[in-house]
């Protein structure tokens, strides 16, 4: 072989070594950036999937918060209408008391007043005639009626004692005890 061949061949030879460390490099490099790339991508991956975990997270809570709020609603509901219900029966109740009870009603209430004769007492229409029975020395309305009760009409005041206005001028002080009577039992269940 001549030295020409030779030479060549030392050059390719070199060529060809200096060749596979340049590839030896490059597959090197490649595998660090795609490590790094790994890396930053599973890096990315937990930051996105901590926030998916927070995210649902808080949704979890919104729903549970939003139920718990409907639920208390609801038994709030629930309670006032059974209060609701109460005072409605206790209405009921005092609308159609007896006549005897009726008539001790109406005289224990007069009692506490000075009468003078010159008031006027408006009844149920239905009523009239009991309380007129009754000779009490005052005016009884004939035009003017109430449902329930009684309101007594004097010279400066109106005086309702209508069973309606009773209870609803007492139902605040009244719900608390009712409400201790008709929910304390239930939640010791």
């Amino acid at each position: 072989m001549s030295n020409l061949e030779r030479l060549i061949q030392k050059i390719l030879d070199d060529a060809k070594i200096e060749a596979d460390k340049i590839k030896e490099e490059a597959d090197k490099k490649r595998k660090e950036i795609i490590y790094e790339q790994e890396i930053k991508g599973n890096k990315e991956k937990d930051i996105y999937l901590e926030k998916a975990r927070e995210e649902v997270q808080s949704l979890e809570n919104l729903i549970l918060s939003e139920a718990q709020m409907n639920v208390r609603d609801g038994l709030l509901k629930a309670r006032q209408d059974m209060l609701d219900k109460a005072f409605d029966l206790a209405k009921d109740k005092l609308a159609n008391l007896g006549d005897k009870e009726y008539i001790g009603f109406i005289k224990k209430k007069l009692e506490e007043f000075d009468l003078k004769g010159n008031e006027t007492l408006v009844v149920a229409k239905e009523r009239l005639e009991l309380v007129k029975s009754l000779g009490l020395k005052l005016e009884i309305s004939e035009t003017q009626t109430v449902t329930s009760g009684f309101i007594l009409l004097t010279e400066n005041v109106n005086y309702n004692f209508s069973f309606d206005s009773l209870i609803e001028f007492q139902r605040e002080d009244l719900e608390a005890e009712i409400a201790k009577v008709l929910f304390v039992a239930n939640e010791e269940e």
